[in-house]
């Protein structure tokens, strides 16, 4: 073998590890990012739950009960209303983050089943060199 075709062999190699390191980035970068995403719907979901189920509650109240909010680690008063408006923009607010997260979660998701495509065609073909 020549000292050129010996170059381009270790060339080729080069290339072939480079390509195939970028690829494995990718799949791990998108796992973590699943993970994140995964982890944040849990979170996410949780909390409207919670603060769907208070609003019922604290909805089934008579209305002129007392009520409190924590504060740290006092309590102040507020009104009945008060506590269901700010419960609601909660559940709202956590309801949209989903919807988010689950757009995000899809394009993570494509972006790893891509990766995972670009890995298993890289190996098949560099099988058959």
């Amino acid at each position: 073998m020549s000292s050129i075709d010996m170059h381009v062999r270790n060339d080729y190699s080069e290339l072939v590890l480079v390509v195939y390191n970028n690829i494995q980035e990718k799949l791990m970068k998108s796992k973590q990012q699943l993970s994140i995403i995964e982890t944040q719907l849990a979170t996410n979901m949780r909390e409207s739950r919670k603060a769907e189920l208070t609003k019922n509650e604290i909805g089934s109240l008579p209305e002129n009960i007392k009520t409190y909010v924590s504060m740290g680690k006092m309590f102040e008063e507020r009104s009945k209303d008060d506590i269901l408006k700010n419960l609601k923009k909660q559940e709202e607010l956590s309801k949209l983050t989903i919807e988010s997260l689950k757009k995000k979660q899809k394009f993570v998701e494509r972006e790893f089943n891509e990766a995972t495509n670009n890995l298993k065609d890289f190996l098949h073909h560099s099988q058959k060199r």
